[in-house]
């Protein structure tokens, strides 16, 4: 079970360094180079009292996730890119509509689901697939020997 949740933990972890990795690179190519990990700090002393523009950000926020494949997931985004937009941070700076335009052009919304899956699949460690084959019961045993056939073939 530990295992497991820390392997979980892990794959979340790489899912939330590709996001900020997106909007950093988006960031640096507008020209904020030296201020990007800056911008994307968020620290526990912001809170929702201090916004300026909200409801501005919220919308900014909203359109990042249904129009471009910025997010990896379904699920809301996540809130602290809501902080990054709104105050001294992007809005403030009027450069929000111009992230959301590069973020359309560098990282347009993906056609299937299943792209999706299997990229999320073929990113997790060996050992969840093993653990997944086992839970299951090896009823994808010859579904799960080929793909590693593959696998291995490709490396």
């Amino acid at each position: 079970g530990y295992r497991r949740l820390s392997v979980d933990i892990e794959a979340m972890r790489e899912v939330r360094r590709e996001v900020r990795d997106k909007w950093k690179m988006i960031l640096e190519y507008l020209g904020f180079m030296t201020e990007a990990e800056s911008l994307l700090t968020v620290s526990a002393s912001a809170s929702y009292d201090r916004m300026c523009n909200a409801s501005t950000a919220r919308t900014l926020l909203q359109t990042l996730h249904a129009e471009t494949s910025i997010f990896n997931s379904r699920e809301p985004p996540p809130e602290r890119y809501l902080f990054i937009l709104v105050c001294d941070r992007l809005i403030y700076l009027d450069a929000a509509d111009d992230f959301v335009a590069k973020a359309r052009r560098f990282y347009p919304p993906r056609d299937n689901d299943e792209e999706e899956q299997e990229e999320i699949v073929m990113k997790l460690p060996h050992l969840l697939s093993r653990v997944n084959q086992s839970m299951s019961g090896g009823e994808e045993e010859d579904e799960e020997g080929e793909t590693s056939e593959q696998d291995d073939s490709l490396q």
